[in-house]
């Protein structure tokens, strides 16, 4: 049978298993992982019958529970198998084990990647100071879940657009921090020069300040390397350290993005096709700049040619050493 036929085939059912998984990830991503016990390859965890996103809309529940249990226990195993078999259909054996390097570098459910930031020799960065999935935070304190994004800054820094796109929203967010401003951007495959994978990207920023970004309107045109924003604290609370808090989103269908209300009377998104991954990743698609682990961190520098440049730029400001 043709590859393309077999592809055909089997690509429905995992479609449809990786929608049940999806589910019990996003769940997953959300809960306070109590804790993580690792044996090889495999990890097991320990969650509480509830998290804290599912009590935020729906009270006390054990969905979470029922959820992460039959989606980490069942669904993912079923669903690695599965996806293999398409995989080696479709591609041929000799794409697995860079389909496999590859969703693991994305880091799906916020899962630690391994990608760390390597700053360019004869230059001053400001620094990322809480990776994709890391379990500390700006201060050096412990999370109660793993870290859905990254953060960096200091205060007053500008936050420099990664990639071309366009405004998707600008709206008052408050997850506790205290009300802030949060900007959306959507980035077509496209824009970043990416030949694979899905169609849009989205990135997240909040601990913004609403008034510097509110002007911004839905379809406004983003340019690698614009100033977006300046570095403030989250909620603009005095007490909490300055961050920019910037997440990355892969997603496959952009009408399905939609808007509810919290417990606290502010606006959030959701979209079920979406998949959180590392920024890292997006950093490292661009040819040259991925070594082993190492993610040469590609300043954005006015004047020099992006056309072709492949994936994100850096977001906070480089200064060229004398």
């Amino acid at each position: 049978m043709p590859n393309s036929d077999m592809r055909e085939i089997l690509e429905p059912y995992v479609a449809r298993l990786s929608g049940v998984c999806a589910l019990g990830m996003r769940l997953l991503r959300s809960s306070r992982v109590h804790e993580v016990r690792s044996i090889g390859r495999w990890q097991g965890c320990r969650m509480p019958l509830t998290t804290r996103r599912e009590r935020r809309r729906r009270g006390n529940s054990r969905v979470a529970s029922m959820w992460y249990r039959v989606c980490k226990l069942a669904g993912m195993v079923a669903a690695a198998v599965v996806s293999a078999v398409v995989v080696l259909a479709a591609y041929g054996a000799d794409r697995m084990p860079a389909y496999a390097e590859d969703d693991a570098l994305k880091g799906y459910g916020v899962s630690e990647t391994g990608l760390r930031p390597r700053y360019p020799a004869g230059y001053t960065c400001s620094p990322l100071t809480s990776l994709y999935a890391s379990w500390k935070d700006v201060d050096g304190s412990g999370r109660d879940e793993p870290h859905s994004g990254v953060d960096g800054g200091r205060f007053g820094e500008p936050i420099i657009a990664p990639g071309p796109g366009e405004v998707l929203a600008v709206w008052l967010a408050d997850w506790g921090w205290g009300p802030e401003g949060a900007l959306l951007i959507r980035h077509s495959a496209d824009d970043l020069n990416l030949r694979e994978g899905v169609g849009q990207y989205y990135s997240a920023f909040y601990h913004l300040n609403y008034d510097e970004v509110k002007g911004y309107t839905a379809g406004q045109r983003i340019r690698r390397g614009q100033t977006l924003a300046h570095v403030a604290r989250p909620g603009g609370r005095p007490f909490y350290l300055p961050e920019v808090h910037w997440e990355v989103y892969e997603v496959r269908n952009d009408a399905a993005t939609s808007w509810d209300v919290n417990e606290r009377d502010h606006a959030y998104w959701t979209n079920r096709t979406s998949r959180l991954v590392d920024p890292l990743y997006l950093m490292a698609r661009e040819e040259g700049t991925l070594e082993g682990s190492d993610v040469l961190i590609e300043p954005f520098q006015a004047g020099k040619n992006y056309d072709d440049y492949s994936g994100f730029t850096y977001i906070l400001p480089c200064t060229k050493r004398k």
